[in-house]
Formats: structure tokens, C-alpha cells, sequence
């Protein structure tokens, strides 16, 4: 039987499942799900992970290198979105609700607010990051792998009174 001496290097890699659904956010105040039209483009570094129409909803799952000291930058785009709706009397603003971003089963979906970068091109004054969009542009998140070193390097605040929005 023939054997190969030395070391044998294992490929890692990671599970990254993303949530994101379409509705309205009625007076700015309630979330009424619905399909409508909602152009994305989703991106992990150079791979196009979904580019087109959500359709309502779409649940995507992708397995990338998990990397020693790998540098990743996760974006959501929106490049066209449905018009506003009179909804019972009340403006309803189109959005796309990111439910959620799992990197290896940690929910990175606060991790948006906290870490992560948004661009609007129409609304440069709306800097912060959220679950919900409702603008073309686009939202970001730049992080490095393995996750869990990633994690806690950045939730290190030393307010003893502070609450991680990631690590709960």
C-alpha cells in the first residue's frame, strides 16, 4: 500500500445561510410581509452568491474556506425596490427585512448594526446599518474567520454594564 510522509491538511470550511424577506413597514411602525419587487444582489468577497428578484422570500446557504486569518466582506445590495403603498389609510415603505445572517450557526444579524457598514447613493445622511432596508444601496460586513476569534476580538468593551448584541 502506497502512503504519502508528512502532514495531511484538511480543507475547513464554513456554513453561511442567509434569511431575507420582503414586505412593508407600515407608518414605521408594523412589518406586513408580501411579496413585491425587490432586485438583490448578495456577495461574499468576488462571489455572487443571489443577484435578481427575492421573490418574497429567499433562504440561501453557501459553504466557504474557512481560512486561517481569512478576510471576508459580506454585502447586500438592493438595486431596485417596489414604490411606497397607501395600506389601510397609512404610508407602507418597501423593505427588505434581513431575518437573519448565520455564519457556522451564530446569528450575525446584530452583528449589521454593531460591526457592519451601509451606503446609500440616494440618502448619504443614513449611515447606520440595520435589519431593515428600504433604499437601493448597499449593507456590509467585514470580518475574518475562524468566526468565533472574529467574535470575540470584536465584543472586548470594557464597560462592565454593556450588552453584546452578538455574543448573547
Amino acid at each position: 500500500m502506497f502512503s504519502m510522509p508528512g502532514k495531511i491538511n484538511h480543507i475547513k470550511t464554513a456554513s453561511l445561510d442567509i434569511h431575507l424577506e420582503t414586505g412593508h413597514m407600515v407608518d414605521f411602525k408594523e412589518w406586513v410581509p408580501s411579496v413585491q419587487k425587490c432586485i438583490v444582489k448578495i456577495m461574499l468577497n468576488d462571489a455572487v452568491l443571489h443577484h435578481g428578484d427575492i421573490g418574497g422570500q429567499i433562504k440561501l446557504t453557501h459553504e466557504f474556506l474557512d481560512l486561517e486569518d481569512g478576510v471576508y466582506n459580506l454585502q447586500i445590495e438592493i438595486e431596485e425596490i417596489a414604490h411606497g403603498v397607501d395600506y389601510n389609510g397609512l404610508w407602507a415603505s418597501p423593505m427588505l427585512h434581513i431575518q437573519g445572517v448565520w455564519i457556522e450557526n451564530l446569528n450575525l444579524g446584530l452583528a449589521f448594526e454593531e460591526y457592519g457598514k451601509c451606503y446609500y447613493a440616494t440618502h448619504p445622511d443614513i449611515t447606520v446599518p440595520s435589519n431593515f432596508m428600504g433604499n437601493i444601496g448597499v449593507q456590509s460586513l467585514q470580518f475574518t474567520t475562524p468566526i468565533y476569534t472574529w467574535l470575540l476580538s470584536n465584543d472586548q468593551y470594557e464597560d462592565a454594564t454593556y450588552y453584546s448584541p452578538v455574543l448573547t
